[in-house]
């Protein structure tokens, strides 16, 4: 009885049900693999071979401009002698009896990739657990392996693909009605550049946008104040790939506080700059204290306001010789005597 508890825990996980549906619904209607088609790029998908030998016909077909029908199935497996394999014709027939409509063909294709997934996930985890036992490669390069092959796995979902505009109009005109409602003011967030909000109407939801420019034209610059900017009502996450939290937090103080960014790397701010920064700085904290809540459930873990807090204070720490403590009434900042 343990013996087969055991067998059943590790066989790999699998829907037989899903795969059938899947597979019985393509063969009813040709047009429902359209659906799918982008997403099962071959035969691995499916956990039985018999499932597999099918799709891939399924696939030679689809490729070759061949309707896509049980006869066309069973003839091309016929020919290729594997439609034995998959227990004759009246397999294929039970597969299309077996679906009543192919309407919910999404919802089959997601749990055979779901499953597919959780097979997936279990070699890499496998692969890398023995290569840790092996030593071969150091920690950071199997964590980099590992991070990159669970991205590309995650890439593989359904989505609605291709739709017809028509289902997106009642949406639209609710849109509209909103923007109505507004009265002329910003439908999206606030950039903080009246010229920027009057020719976009605001940031809104779903844009892509790119700032261009020549190198030293202050690109970063302006993102980094449009981040600070709406940072004053929302959470924002910034992501830089060419700086550290640090050097992030020291351009926002900079430009915060209204300081040469030079001279605070340099170390020869006066004492007025200081005070100006320090200025900066509780406003940060105040900000980002006060939206906790929101931040832990918007982003991750390395990105919270504890994260962006520490780089704050540690960047005001090192350019201002100053060490912020934390009251019961708030942040205290011991602000140096300035020099003879």
């Amino acid at each position: 009885m343990n013996q087969k508890n055991n067998d059943q825990r590790f066989t790999p996980p699998h829907s037989i049900d899903a795969e059938q549906s899947v597979l019985g619904a393509i063969l009813k209607d040709s047009k429902s693999f359209g659906q799918i088609s982008e997403y099962f790029l071959d035969e691995n998908y499916f956990y039985f071979p018999k499932h597999k030998l099918i799709f891939r016909t399924i696939l030679a077909l689809f490729e070759e401009s061949i309707p896509i029908d049980i006869t066309n199935v069973a003839e091309d497996m016929t020919n290729k002698a594997t439609l034995e394999k998959c227990g004759e014709r009246s397999y294929l027939i039970d597969l299309i009896d077996g679906v009543a409509s192919t309407v919910n063909i999404k919802s089959y294709a997601e749990i055979v990739i779901e499953k597919f997934n959780l097979r997936k996930l279990i070699n890499i985890c496998s692969t890398v657990t023995r290569s840790c036992y092996d030593l071969t490669g150091s920690s950071k390069d199997l964590i980099d392996d590992l991070e990159g092959k669970i991205f590309r796995l995650n890439q593989t979902k359904v989505d609605d693909g291709f739709v017809a505009l028509a289902e997106y109009l009642p949406r639209t005109f609710a849109e509209i009605e909103r923007y109505t409602q507004m009265d002329g003011n910003l439908t999206g967030l606030s950039t903080g550049y009246k010229d920027i909000d009057e020719k976009t109407a605001g940031l809104q939801d779903g844009d892509f946008i790119v700032i261009a420019g020549r190198p030293s034209m202050g690109k970063t610059a302006l993102a980094l104040n449009i981040a600070a900017n709406v940072a004053t009502e929302h959470p924002v996450l910034f992501i830089s790939l060419e700086m550290d939290r640090l050097a992030i937090a020291e351009r926002l103080l900079a430009s915060a506080a209204d300081v040469n960014s030079t001279r605070m790397r340099t170390g020869t701010l006066s004492h007025e700059d200081r005070k100006a920064i320090v200025a900066a700085a509780a406003e940060f904290l105040k900000e980002l204290l006060a939206d906790e809540g929101l931040l832990k459930e918007q982003v991750s873990d390395e990105a919270d306001d504890a994260g962006y807090s520490k780089a704050i204070l540690d960047s005001a720490k090192i350019h201002l010789g100053i060490k912020p403590q934390k009251t019961a009434s708030g942040w205290f900042w011991a602000l140096p005597k300035p020099k003879e």
